[in-house]
């Protein structure tokens, strides 16, 4: 399998680790378990991940005009507007469109310190897929897949994976 090596805004880290479960995988997106990322599917290697795109919590400012001349501002609502990952493509079907299609919710969980560096900060995404398409690119060798996202709410940003209460 060929993959293409994808540029810019926000070029893939080997490093970087993302990982998929389904609903309900991870209790609380604040505060997920070490066992519950453990358990999540890692999509760097099983799939050939290439690319990953936006997943940037961005926030409004809101105009907070008040008596005096000087207008403030408060902290409007936060959105991600673009969240996507980028596969290589396998010619015989066995690749990420197996796992994921329109419409099937989840968690991702993108891990910029590794796989198995549990004891640092990670996002926790609960998504929807909204499109896992194909698409090539001549000359640049081999066709990718583009897996896009919806975020369904509010996400766990720079949380770490905390051991419960009364848990040994």
């Amino acid at each position: 399998m060929t993959v293409c090596q994808l540029g810019g805004t926000y070029p893939y880290d080997r490093h970087v680790c993302v990982r998929w479960g389904p609903p309900g995988s991870i209790a609380d997106v604040q505060a997920p378990t070490p066992l519950e990322v453990d358990s999540l599917t890692i999509l760097n290697d099983d799939f050939t991940l290439t690319g990953i795109v936006g997943w940037e919590v961005d926030g409004d400012v809101i105009v907070d005009p008040n008596w005096g001349r000087f207008l403030g501002q408060r902290p409007g609502h936060t959105s991600i507007s673009e969240a996507r990952l980028v596969f290589a493509a396998d010619l015989a079907g066995a690749d990420i469109r197996k796992m994921l299609w329109r419409g099937k919710a989840g968690i991702v969980v993108i891990m910029p310190s590794g796989c198995h560096r549990l004891d640092a900060p990670m996002d926790v995404y609960p998504t929807r897929v909204t499109h896992a398409k194909p698409y090539h690119r001549l000359g640049l060798g081999g066709a990718q897949i583009e897996v896009r996202f919806a975020v369904t709410s509010e996400p766990g940003v720079s949380v770490y994976a905390t051991t419960p209460v009364g848990s040994s």
